[in-house]
């Protein structure tokens, strides 16, 4: 059995942030526990921390060994109590200084202000500019980070959280979450078998799409649209211990999905959207060609921005054009029936819901 490690209580006179940057920069945590320990007057948990030198100074004199000195923190969030030790050992590299200066760090304050900027819409450039002028901000011992270090941590707020189911979490529970759009997608297949997937995901008011749950179904109809969103709507509630607030619904313009989605308590007083992208990217690529068909897909183009009373104009004129084109002869029938005659004929931005676009 391994002797007990020894520690060394160090007195830090109100000068622990400091003497964390300065002494722990080439620290590395190893070990986290939660205890109830005497570190102020009052009765509150403590954390403690365990660290071990990694300084690049000490790796050199020691190599192939480490060095063995370690630390043993004891803090108190609530009172902002500091105990740090230390073991009986030194450091490797002896009386030389570390050659890593100490760098500046985002501190939590600055984390919360990239965030607020973030949400207000501010450019990601301005954001460090404003911070070294922000009155809620301290002065940290060791100044302000570069604009280097604020972009990658704002660039790590949009993007780290992507996909996890923390963040998934979070997302469907809060309630200052101001617009929580749910997506169903059927367009993906398995290349192997060819059954088709369903996703179903949500994005926050940062348009960053998190996925979560995937389903494998045999094919798509209302009955199995029914079963999917149910069966993940039991599991949600099972895990999360609430019921799912959803204010839109981005779903295909397929009415097996919309049937299944409307039988559905918590999906009946949601919005049904519609995405074209990949329709009006096409349409986009073709207008700006100069093939035959191309005055075609310019009304279809066009058609986007007109009115309802002007639709049915807009869509005759699309048609005279198309008839012109042998191999678009069955398209002006498909079009009037998917998308004029149907009940997805809301398909134009001019009449989508407010704010939903």
């Amino acid at each position: 059995m391994p002797p007990k490690q020894k520690w060394i209580l160090l007195y830090v006179e109100n000068e622990v942030t400091k003497y964390r940057w300065e002494n722990f920069c080439c620290s590395a945590v190893y070990a986290v526990k939660s205890m109830l320990f005497i570190v102020c007057p009052g009765d509150h948990e403590m954390t403690e921390r365990r660290l071990r030198c990694q300084s690049p100074t000490c790796e050199d004199a020691a190599r192939p060994q480490k060095c063995l000195v370690t630390w043993k923190v004891h803090h108190c969030d609530k009172s902002s109590t500091w105990r740090i030790f230390t073991s009986y050992h030194s450091h490797a590299r002896g009386t030389l200084p570390c050659d890593v200066a100490p760098k500046p760090r985002v501190t939590p304050q600055m984390k919360e202000y990239i965030q607020r900027m973030d949400d207000s819409s501010v450019p990601s450039r301005l954001f460090w500019s404003n911070m070294l002028r922000a009155p809620d901000i301290p002065v940290p011992a060791l100044g302000f980070p570069s604009y280097a270090q604020v972009q990658r941590r704002h660039n790590c707020w949009l993007q780290g959280s992507k996909n996890s189911i923390k963040r998934v979490r979070e997302l469907a529970l809060q309630e200052k979450e101001p617009f929580l759009i749910f997506h169903l997608d059927a367009s993906f297949k398995l290349s192997d078998i060819g059954y088709p997937v369903i996703t179903c995901g949500f994005t926050d008011r940062r348009r960053i799409y998190h996925l979560a749950s995937v389903f494998i179904v045999s094919q798509r109809t209302q009955r199995e649209y029914y079963e999917v969103i149910g069966s993940f709507l039991g599991i949600f509630y099972e895990r999360m211990g609430t019921n799912l607030r959803i204010d839109a619904v981005m779903g295909d313009a397929e009415a097996a999905q919309l049937n299944g989605l409307i039988e559905l308590i918590d999906f009946q007083s949601s919005s049904y959207l519609m995405c074209f992208f990949s329709c009006t990217l096409q349409c986009s690529q073709t207008y700006q060609t100069s093939t035959r068909m191309r005055s075609s897909y310019r009304v279809l183009w066009h058609s986007r921005h007109a009115l309802h009373s002007e639709l049915r104009t807009s869509c005759r004129g699309m048609e005279a054009c198309i008839e012109r084109v042998a191999s678009l002869s069955t398209f002006p029938s498909y079009f009037d029936k998917q998308w004029i005659s149907s009940s997805f004929w809301l398909w134009q931005i001019f009449h989508s819901v407010a704010d939903m676009r």
